[in-house]
């Protein structure tokens, strides 16, 4: 049997999780169900050690990390050593690149056989961080908190993004197995680690979407969009959906957009981005039009999604797209900007409808095509479940995760 401890930034809980890394926990209890694989977590939380789900967990707190999180101290280092020495894995599987973990292993103290799987990537995402917005646009998002708290403007926010994105390549240069999820990332790996062996792993949905079918294709009296989101960054181009929308309004009067995940980010003084979604919407008259719904468990999601005529993904960088996924599996029509990695979860036309991220009029028109065509939008949508029922469909992805350990460990095995 293999032992395999992941080092990831999700504590495993006994109820389902609707933030994000949501897929990640559902794969955990998959792999454990195996019996030739035996999964332990650590993750960040107040220090203890317990099962969860079967799942051997233990919880450190972040303290003392430098360097915008990105930078473990020698007694945190200390730590996972000693966590290590006590489960005594075969393979060490680091999750993102976004905490500290992988400096763990760059600092040398991960003696065993180790993965690193590529959940976000900071350095680019630092390039599309403004998300196309204008000068002024800029300005109009610098509001009391970024004037009381000028490290919050957005010029201030991409820099800490680029600082970040030097300290990921640094600790991503140290690995010699690499996990991508896309040819886009796997593009930029080459890039940082052209040393690295690159192993291409697979994601797994949760449980309630693959259960779910869309129930509905005709629209009703007003027609639905839906966008999913884990927070209001400018990359997520959700200010370019509220202009999409205003040119869908004046086609469709009554159209209505809900929006999944943290719209508004802060309590008492809302960030000046946050702020500029809020000036939009009474810019553009769509107070009417758009329903915030929080974060979302699974199931809310599939209810949203199989109630929806379209599904809309702006962003302009994504590594993979969870969202993108999950409206696939569900059966929901999908039109997507075409940057990073989303033109790779499905195939143009024929699967979703793609556009050029600031393009925000033939965003609206592919919205507009598939409300008025829903024989189009049908076909669209069953070939696209099609697709991500055999890409995403639970028994490879298990399988896939397994040959990867197993390959990376007779690699090493025959260096030695």
């Amino acid at each position: 049997m293999m032992k395999i401890l992941w080092l990831s930034n999700f504590s495993f809980r006994e109820s389902d999780l609707c933030d994000t890394g949501t897929w990640v926990q559902p794969l955990a209890e998959a792999l454990n169900q195996r019996d030739s694989v035996e999964i332990a977590n650590v993750s960040w939380g107040e220090e203890s050690c317990r099962v969860v789900r079967g799942i051997k967990q233990w919880l450190v707190p972040r303290k003392g990390l430098t360097k915008h999180g990105h930078e473990a101290p020698n007694e945190l280092c200390e730590k996972i050593r000693s966590i290590i020495d006590e489960y005594s894995p075969d393979l060490v599987h680091i999750w993102g690149t976004e905490s500290a973990w992988a400096s763990v292993y760059r600092k040398g103290y991960i003696a065993c056989p180790t993965l690193l799987e590529i959940q976000g990537l900071v350095g680019p995402c630092a390039r599309y961080y403004m998300g196309g917005m204008s000068f002024g646009d800029l300005c109009r998002c610098i509001h009391l908190k970024e004037i009381l708290m000028p490290w919050r403007t957005m010029w201030v926010k991409q820099n800490v993004f680029r600082k970040r994105g030097e300290e990921e390549k640094h600790n991503i240069e140290a690995f010699r197995h690499i996990a991508v999820q896309s040819n886009w990332v796997e593009a930029h790996i080459e890039q940082m680690a052209a040393r690295a062996c690159i192993h291409h792993s697979r994601i797994l949905l949760r449980r309630a979407f693959y259960a779910a079918s869309k129930e509905r294709y005709e629209i009703g009296e007003h027609p639905v969009l839906f966008f999913s989101f884990s927070g209001a960054i400018p990359y997520k181009g959700l200010h370019k959906l509220l202009e999409m929308l205003c040119l869908v309004k004046e086609h469709f009067p009554t159209v209505e957009l809900r929006i999944a995940g943290v719209f508004y980010i802060g309590n008492r003084l809302m960030d000046g981005y946050s702020l500029y979604l809020k000036h939009l919407i009474g810019k553009y008259d769509l107070q009417n039009q758009v329903t915030l719904l929080g974060p979302l468990d699974a199931p809310s999601l599939v209810k949203e999604l199989q109630h929806a005529d379209v599904c809309v993904v702006p962003s302009f960088v994504e590594t993979y797209c969870l969202a993108f996924a999950e409206a696939m599996v569900v059966g929901c029509p999908v039109v997507s900007s075409n940057a990073a990695a989303l033109p790779e979860l499905a195939d143009a036309n024929s699967e979703a409808l793609f556009y050029s991220p600031n393009d925000t009029v033939m965003g609206a028109h592919h919205i507009l095509t598939l409300l008025r065509d829903r024989v189009k939008a049908m076909a669209m949508a069953q070939q696209a479940r099609s697709r991500r029922l055999k890409e995403n469909d639970p028994e490879l992805v298990v399988n896939n995760q397994i040959e990867i350990y197993q390959a990376l460990l007779a690699q090493e095995s025959a260096c030695q």
